[in-house]
């Protein structure tokens, strides 16, 4: 359960992160890499800290990581980190790069609140056998 506590104040934490670094950086092509890398960087932690843990409870908070890493966090790192263009260049699965930003704020949202049943429920069962 602790595992969950830390996943969920990780979400969090990169939310400061990213708009500490939209606040901090003046050029916007250098504060959308930083961010990206803190996504990806959270979307790894996630999948590879609750890799292990997968088969002992149902998860959600693993699957949502996974997707979001390897739909939106990583794609999106890779464009704004080997390209100079302008986001809204980007296409991915069929999607714009700002259509494909507002989806990943939605399933950020999803992931977050993924998470935030995994620790609910890890805390009923805990005090359910009680």
């Amino acid at each position: 359960m602790k595992s969950l506590v830390f996943a969920l104040l990780a979400e969090i934490l990169a939310i400061v992160l990213v708009v500490f670094i939209f606040r901090s950086f003046t050029e916007k092509l250098w504060a959308a890499r930083w961010a990206s890398a803190v996504f990806v960087t959270l979307g790894v932690y996630l999948v590879v800290w609750f890799w292990p843990r997968c088969d002992r409870m149902l998860t959600f908070t693993w699957p949502l990581a996974l997707i979001f890493l390897l739909v939106f966090a990583l794609p999106m790192f890779g464009f704004r980190w080997l390209s100079e263009a302008s986001f809204s260049e980007f296409s991915w699965l069929g999607l714009q790069g700002p259509e494909l930003h507002e989806i990943s704020t939605k399933f950020y949202y999803l992931l977050f609140g993924g998470t935030l049943i995994d620790l609910i429920r890890g805390i009923w069962q805990k005090f359910s056998k009680k």
